[in-house]
């Protein structure tokens, strides 16, 4: 845990609204990391103290997106203001901040299960501003992971015809899930099946973590809830997007994934790796982890990470 590690806060203009940036400096000639976090809507700001190490190999720094956190709490939002074409050029000027706040040409880009679109996208258009790219979670396409945790559920409720029957109802799911409306409908039934047999977070472990971060107030809390709202456009988008078409990448590609993902699930990014070129490439499969890998399996995840900067340096 980054006891004692020295950590500022700001706001910053970006695209006419006020920023939040969380940063976590390493020494000067370091490399940088810009953090995209998921959700949509789920800053992560808060979580960042359990996983930074108390010896970095980079400065890290992570932002609340435009509609999350404190972000959300510093700028009246509307939903038709929280879209993904804006959030990406949100992120084209965020990126720009933090090369010119550091110095640097170029920067590590880390994006964790929304924003690992966000991430994804923006390395393949901006290769320029890229070192390298880490995916954690990994979307590629969150339909195939959705019908591929809906059948592992069909097979663990066999011997419970009460909660079996409740899955069925669902019909041909994912294939049927044509709206937002019919996914929060149907997520309602898996979400509460997959706590019961053990495929959710950690919720406590979650809240713990969260509550005690020295950069939490109860605000927070009510941004987190209130941007669940607002991300309506960005689940539209997801029920929809695939990464297949993005194969063709300039800079070192890597993902971390948890074994025990069934949010995103591990399949589609396997078969996504067949299809990349890229000056390097590796996933990082990281045991006794969920969807949110460094949170479940912390060390695990900085020891990838320090192996990730050191095939980096080996392939520059």
């Amino acid at each position: 845990m980054s006891r004692g590690r020295i950590y500022t806060q700001e706001y910053v203009t970006i695209k006419g609204i006020e920023q939040y940036f969380l940063h976590y400096p390493a020494a000067p000639d370091k490399e940088v990391m810009l953090v995209i976090h998921g959700g949509p809507g789920q800053s992560e700001a808060q979580f960042a103290y359990y996983v930074e190490p108390e010896t970095p190999e980079f400065t890290s720094v992570y932002y609340d997106q435009r509609g999350a956190g404190k972000t959300l709490r510093k700028n009246p939002t509307k939903g038709q203001d929280v879209t993904p074409l804006q959030l990406m050029a949100d992120l084209r000027e965020t990126v720009r901040y933090i090369k010119e706040k550091y110095q640097k040409e170029r920067i590590i880009i880390s994006g964790h299960s929304w924003g690992s679109v966000l991430g994804l996208l923006y390395t393949q258009q901006h290769p320029e501003d890229v070192l390298f790219y880490i995916g954690v979670g990994q979307v590629i396409d969150l339909m195939k992971s959705e019908k591929e945790t809906f059948h592992h559920l069909l097979e663990l409720t066999k011997e419970n015809p009460a909660d079996h029957q409740k899955l069925s109802r669902l019909g041909d799911y994912p294939s049927n899930v044509s709206t937002v409306q019919d996914y929060d409908r149907a997520a309602k039934v898996i979400v509460k099946l997959k706590k019961k047999y053990g495929l959710w977070l950690d919720e406590q472990k979650i809240k713990d973590i969260f509550s005690k971060s020295p950069i939490f107030k109860l605000t927070d809390v009510l941004a987190m809830m209130k941007a669940k709202k607002l991300s309506r456009h960005i689940m539209e988008f997801l029920l929809t997007f695939s990464a297949e078409s993005l194969t063709d990448f300039q800079v070192p590609v890597y993902f971390i994934h948890g074994t025990k993902d069934y949010q995103v699930t591990v399949a589609p990014l396997e078969e996504y790796l067949k299809t990349i070129h890229a000056p390097d490439l590796a996933l990082f499969l990281v045991p006794d982890a969920g969807h949110f890998v460094s949170v479940d399996n912390r060390d695990e995840v900085l020891s990838v990470s320090r192996e990730i900067f050191e095939r980096f340096t080996g392939v520059e």
